[in-house]
């Protein structure tokens, strides 16, 4: 991390220096959270950081082809003072609370997925039973469209379910935050949740481009636009093979415990 934080020789405050890329909402927030290496401290700490901050300031916003209704750039803190009590938690545990986000965060990213995906399905309904014919048939009297549909249907089900799963073991863990074995999990739902959901939601925006054809690149079907976004839930807290890592080595560490290994 090259983002650093230097405390003042009074020990008052501390002197914020780096940039970071690939913030969202970063043209609009208000309030920043920035972790930063602390030169005091072998790890990580947090710091809340306001919007007129001397020294911060918003670098350059990239124009993106999903979800444009959030921003999408980077910040600036050149020699960014900030007091004490802009520390969030504790100095120096940073890195648990960034684990933490990341885990709570992957069960948002799938149930926008898990929303992403019955949009898509319910578009993709609507042109196999109203909408196109082919040989004078509406879609859905043909075998392989029904397929699809019961494909659709059951992931998004599975995935619907795995992501209160993962909510409400959230709220397990929160209420006891010193239970191991709940702890992973939690871990273990949230990311297998975050997998599934991200998964679905893309291969289902696959099949409503399919079911539209050639029209599904004019700008006015949105079935090409959710396509797009399906994208962003792929890469949002985590892509899948990070999830995987991470399920894995939950689940070994889970096994282990049982065989007192």
């Amino acid at each position: 991390m090259s983002t650093r934080a230097v405390l003042s020789p009074d020990g008052t405050r501390y002197r914020i220096t780096g940039n970071k890329m690939w913030i969202t909402n970063a043209e609009t927030a208000d309030v920043y959270a920035i972790f930063a290496k602390t030169s005091d401290d072998p790890g990580i700490t947090l710091f809340m950081v306001e919007r007129g901050t001397k020294g911060f300031g918003v670098g350059q916003i990239f124009e993106k082809r999903v979800v444009e209704n959030s921003s999408f750039g980077e910040l600036i803190l050149n020699d960014v003072e900030v007091p004490l009590e802009s520390v969030a938690g504790k100095v120096g545990y940073g890195s648990q609370y960034a684990v933490r986000m990341l885990n709570s965060g992957r069960i948002t990213i799938a149930a926008l997925a898990v929303g992403l995906a019955q949009r898509a399905f319910d578009e993709y309904l609507e042109v196999a039973v109203e909408g196109k014919k082919t040989a004078g048939k509406h879609l859905i009297e043909y075998d392989r469209t029904k397929a699809r549909i019961a494909e659709m249907s059951t992931e998004i089900n599975a995935a619907r379910d795995m992501t209160f799963h993962a909510a409400w073991l959230k709220g397990r863990f929160d209420d006891n935050p010193d239970n191991r074995d709940l702890l992973r999990d939690y871990v273990v739902a949230s990311n297998g949740a975050k997998l599934k959901a991200s998964l679905v939601a893309q291969k289902t925006c696959e099949y409503l481009v399919k079911i539209w054809g050639a029209s599904s690149v004019v700008k006015e079907n949105t079935a090409m636009k959710h396509y797009l976004d399906s994208w962003l839930h792929y890469f949002g807290e985590a892509v899948p093979e990070v999830l995987e890592n991470t399920i894995a080595q939950m689940e070994t560490k889970k096994y282990n415990t049982r065989k007192g290994l």
